[in-house]
């Protein structure tokens, strides 16, 4: 191969990660800046979003295998998230509300990394499993009630 196709092919794999990366980008920030239920007009692009990162994604991997080049360090769960867009897009077709998919999602919130360690350093060694729980549900708890106050959810499209 010459080198002008390598650079071709470098130029065009530095196109579809621009894509692909927007695609993924959109796709989490509405999730984010959304509340619990999602539209059916907004389930629809979301998937679209989701597709268009999955096939961009695909290409990627195509022309790293071709160039012999090895994988990207991150695998996503592409089958997953492949099913998961099918099913926003399924839902869409049938229900003017959905659940977000982050409502089941699992994952930690960068917020709460190290506040239990915080809670065990200043409590009664005797006691520190004790509270250390204690002290993570009453913070759970307000984080709860603060969450409680949340205008994004269903009621905020109304009107």
């Amino acid at each position: 191969m010459d080198f002008g196709v390598v650079s071709r092919l470098g130029l065009l794999a530095n196109g579809i990660g621009v894509a692909a990366t927007k695609a993924i980008n959109i796709t989490l920030t509405f999730l984010y800046r959304n509340g619990l239920w999602i539209r059916d007009t907004d389930a629809r692009k979301l998937s679209d979003w989701i597709f268009s990162f999955l096939g961009h994604y695909s290409v990627l991997a195509d022309l790293s295998v071709r160039r012999g080049k090895s994988r990207f360090p991150m695998y996503p769960k592409n089958h997953m998230v492949c099913h998961d867009a099918l099913e926003i897009r399924k839902k869409a077709e049938t229900c003017e509300w959905q659940l977000s998919p982050l409502a089941t999602s699992c994952q930690q919130q960068e917020d709460f990394i190290g506040k239990p360690s915080k809670l065990s350093r200043s409590t009664n060694i005797r006691q520190a499993h004790r509270s250390v729980i204690w002290r993570s549900m009453i913070k759970i708890r307000f984080c709860l009630l603060d969450s409680g106050k949340d205008q994004r959810g269903m009621d905020a499209y109304m009107g």
